[in-house]
């Protein structure tokens, strides 16, 4: 389905009359049929030119009436109207923040850091509106491959679900559990964030991103000696066939702990959330398939349109500058998001065979 809006992305169904103004002197912005301004939205709702795919299948064209202006013209699947999260972030602002964990639970000094493992988590990354992240911090013996015990997990609270924040949470509860800390972090912008806090260089919090967090550890590091905070570096998912000595086995064995109780935690919500959430993401999902479906042919019957309207100068057959593209759209196989969108498999049937008959053809 991605590989066939693309295809209907390189034919030139998406670029409007008024688009092609914009560098063309000789073209008005009008559309030629219709006498309006000619734009993705209108060949897909309006236009005359696509009446007669709208008037075979009114159920797709029905549904294409409730997606938003900016899913037609550019292909971006957006949020259905009725998608409320209200409720979900309200549960999410709840939550307890790593900040209101007790202060100095271990006993440590100059002569006796608590090692401090630290890590974030989050699924669904690439999806901001289904996004949740997690903590935790873990207790480590220098050079014992023993599983430490785990200090401080959960979820992340508030409705900015990101692994950085979550990775910032993790930094924040360490510097609560003891006063004087040795910290292991996999995120390097965390470290080096830290390093210039610790070396007195103090931003606007009001103007950084997670800011808010920030300056609660700056408050931290206000409370204790700045030798009392030493921060390290460490690799990111790696694979003992990547250890070099025992130093490199011991935080590789650590921050796997450490990595594996934030997603643990990430886990462990109310199963009220976790149903309301995923029925959510579900009917999001669903949408979504919809207004590809919708975007695909009514996308398709435009290019079908400019084929049978543009005018060739061929030197011989495989010169045509739409053949290939055609070619390429008459080969697309129908797929179970055909079957999501009412009206949409006989569209593609008509769609399909009207390309390959004029491929064949010309």
């Amino acid at each position: 389905m991605e590989q066939g809006l693309l295809r209907v992305h390189l034919s030139g169904a998406r670029f409007s009359g008024d688009a092609t103004s914009k560098f063309d002197g000789n073209k008005t912005g009008s559309c030629e049929r219709c006498g309006v301004l000619d734009t993705p939205v209108h060949h897909h709702r309006d236009c005359l030119h696509t009446a007669e795919v709208r008037t075979a299948h009114p159920e797709a064209a029905t549904a294409m009436r409730l997606v938003s202006d900016i899913t037609i013209a550019y292909g971006i699947a957006s949020l259905s109207p009725e998608r409320d999260w209200a409720a979900l972030w309200t549960e999410l602002c709840a939550l307890p923040n790593a900040a209101s964990i007790p202060a100095f639970l271990l006993f440590s000094d100059a002569q006796n850091f608590a090692h401090i493992f630290s890590d974030g988590t989050a699924s669904n990354p690439k999806e901001p509106s289904r996004r949740l992240a997690a903590f935790a911090i873990v207790l480590a013996v220098p050079g014992s491959l023993l599983k430490g015990p785990l200090l401080a997990a959960g979820p992340l609270v508030g409705i900015m679900q990101t692994v950085v924040r979550a990775e910032i949470m993790g930094v924040l509860a360490g510097l609560r559990a003891a006063l004087w800390v040795h910290l292991y972090v996999d995120c390097l912008h965390v470290v080096q964030t830290l390093l210039q806090l610790l070396a007195g260089v103090l931003p606007n919090f009001d103007f950084i991103c997670n800011g808010d967090l920030w300056c609660l550890i700056s408050n931290e590091l206000e409370r204790r000696p700045a030798e009392a905070v030493l921060i390290t570096k460490v690799k990111a998912h790696t694979e003992a066939s990547e250890d070099i000595d025992m130093y490199s086995t011991w935080t590789r064995c650590r921050n796997a702990n450490v990595d594996t109780a934030a997603k643990d935690a990430n886990c462990c919500r109310c199963p009220v959330f976790k149903l309301r959430h995923q029925d959510r993401c579900n009917k999001e999902d669903d949408y979504r398939k919809q207004v590809k479906a919708i975007q695909l042919y009514i996308g398709s019957q435009q290019t079908l349109y400019r084929l049978s309207h543009c005018r060739f100068y061929p030197v011989r057959r495989t010169t045509y500058a739409l053949e290939p593209g055609m070619r390429a759209f008459a080969s697309l196989l129908p797929t179970a998001c055909h079957m999501q969108c009412p009206g949409a498999l006989p569209l593609w049937r008509q769609v399909h065979g009207r390309a390959a008959g004029m491929v064949e053809i010309n």
